[in-house]
């Protein structure tokens, strides 16, 4: 098993396997009403995600959460500055925790408090940026991080698919 932090673009981001979870229980139902039975499958979610109807339920749902920090597209751009600032961006470690530690030395030092707004959710992106896996097979999915993937990719990915989102895979081997 290998673990990188790298940056890759928002049209290669794995469609999610399903939104909603406790803390976002009424997206969940919401995504339950307009897909059925196959609310959790991968292919729907990707072959759905540009309707109306699911962009108005990420919209509704997700800019609550993600817009009170600022801009997640400026949130996501500012922490692939500060990653790529590290030089420990694309390096491929064979262990996570290997990765983790090598990557957090060269971070900045944690403020003690975390600050507030797009400081704080830039700093929050940097030190734990969305985890994507990949199958032995090449596959890529979302670990953890797809509801700020999926509203990322909303907002960008029309008018700038080849947009860089920092992201840590984890490969099978």
């Amino acid at each position: 098993m290998t673990t990188m932090y790298t940056a890759i673009p928002v049209r290669e981001v794995p469609y999610p396997h399903g939104l909603g979870k406790l803390e976002y229980k009424a997206l969940e139902n919401d995504m339950k009403r307009l897909l059925g039975d196959r609310q959790t499958d991968v292919d729907t979610n990707a072959a759905r995600f540009w309707d109306t109807d699911y962009q108005t339920l990420v919209r509704r749902h997700l800019a609550p959460r993600f817009d009170v920090a600022g801009d997640i597209v400026e949130i996501a751009r500012d922490a692939l500055v500060r990653a790529e600032a590290t030089g420990v961006l694309g390096v491929s470690y064979r262990t996570t925790h290997e990765a983790r530690d090598s990557y957090t030395a060269a971070l900045p030092p944690r403020p003690y408090h975390r600050p507030p707004g797009a400081a704080g959710a830039v700093d929050g992106w940097l030190r734990n940026p969305p985890q994507l896996y990949r199958d032995s097979a090449g596959t890529l999915s979302v670990g953890d991080g797809r509801h700020r993937l999926r509203y990322l990719r909303s907002l960008v990915q029309p008018t700038d698919p080849g947009f860089l989102v920092l992201v840590r895979i984890t490969t099978d081997e």
